[in-house]
């Protein structure tokens, strides 16, 4: 046991990535029946990341068989990078995950604030290194001006950083070309997330809105949810500007709540990346909000697939039973995100006001 934990401390990613390997790889080997069995859940399952319903369709396959692990990964790679000021690979990892859903390019203007602000953090410790005749500048010890002219333009950085993120787009473009017939892998792969031309079941809130919708107003309400969910990435830029990483969470938690065909593994890599906001767990408002909010996902989960069952196949439910659990399970997620928002405030406005650190806040 004390190997084991000798080993965990030196190398906790290898053990990590070993452990999840070794899980995921006796699951299949234990139960065979289980990869089928959740590619038929709705919950799990949906028209842009099914394997199986895009057999038929050369591209849509290419890409649905890599869409959403890839994405999940690439959107963790690039917000790694910001937080090490690589510019450049953070810009490539966002085109790579947009390439394949176009929900990750909201993750752009939140991920180009983090990797300014860690831009500039270098830069400051540099000039503090100099200051300080080649000494290891401690921010906490030593107090040393800052001189911004060393420190980039905001808008110059942001133009670069976009430039690169076109400029890998491009070639992301070109090389799908290169390996497919035609260009039809534009509309096939974009438009679906465009137009919403499949309405299956699924864990989001669109499907059953649009079931309802009449067609003279489709096209409107597909442009009021797209805007919806564009309107909450630049705002939470100028709000957070003090704690980037935080804008870049709470903008995943945003789409794995709005995004058109929602499941749980995008909700599931929202809720492990909060990890990445751990110092702000002890200011989520817990017996109010965060312990309901988990009781409600629990909840959901439990019936969820129940009502799921009673729709589809018993037939003793309807649409209704299925929608409504879905509602739920976004209610939770959203009360969850809420808490965050609140903690992150709170969490500034204490780092401002030292002396009201624990104490209760009330609107006056």
């Amino acid at each position: 046991m004390e190997a084991l934990t000798k080993v965990y401390r030196d190398q906790p990613k290898t053990v990590l990535f070993t452990a999840a390997a070794a899980i995921r790889i006796l699951a299949a080997l234990l139960f065979p029946a289980l990869p089928d069995l959740l590619t038929l859940r709705a919950e799990l399952s949906t028209p842009v990341n099914s394997f199986k319903r895009s057999e038929t369709v050369q591209y849509r396959k290419v890409y649905s068989s890599m869409s959403e692990d890839s994405t999940h990964t690439m959107a963790a790679y690039s917000t790694s990078h910001a937080c090490q000021a690589q510019a450049t690979t953070a810009a490539f990892a966002v085109a790579l995950a947009g390439h394949t859903s176009l929900h990750p390019v909201m993750l752009l203007p939140p991920i180009g604030l983090l990797c300014y602000d860690r831009v500039c953090v270098q830069s400051a410790e540099k000039g503090q290194t100099s200051e300080t005749d080649g000494a290891i500048a401690d921010s906490t010890k030593t107090n040393v001006a800052v001189d911004l002219r060393s420190q980039p333009q905001p808008l110059q950085f942001g133009l670069r950083f976009v430039a690169t993120f076109i400029c890998a787009e491009a070639f992301l473009f070109g090389f799908s070309r290169l390996i497919l017939p035609s260009w039809r892998f534009i509309p096939s792969i974009y438009m679906t997330l465009l137009e919403l031309p499949d309405l299956t079941p699924n864990a989001g809130l669109w499907w059953y809105f649009f079931i309802e919708m009449f067609d003279a107003f489709r096209s409107f309400f597909l442009g009021v949810f797209w805007l919806h969910m564009l309107s909450y990435s630049v705002p939470f830029c100028l709000r957070f500007q003090r704690q980037p990483l935080a804008a870049v969470v709470l903008m995943m938690g945003i789409i794995a709540v709005f995004e058109p065909y929602a499941n749980a593994g995008d909700a599931g890599a929202w809720l492990s990346c909060l990890c990445l906001l751990g110092h702000l767990f002890e200011l989520t408002s817990l017996h109010r909000y965060t312990f309901p909010a988990i009781a409600t996902l629990l909840y959901s989960t439990l019936l969820g697939p129940a009502f799921h069952h009673l729709w589809i196949y018993a037939g003793s439910g309807n649409a209704n039973f299925f929608y409504a659990i879905t509602l739920v399970w976004s209610l939770a997620l959203l009360i969850l995100l809420t808490d965050t928002v609140y903690a992150a405030l709170r969490d500034e406005w204490e780092a401002e006001r030292p002396e009201g650190k624990g104490k209760e806040i009330r609107q006056m």
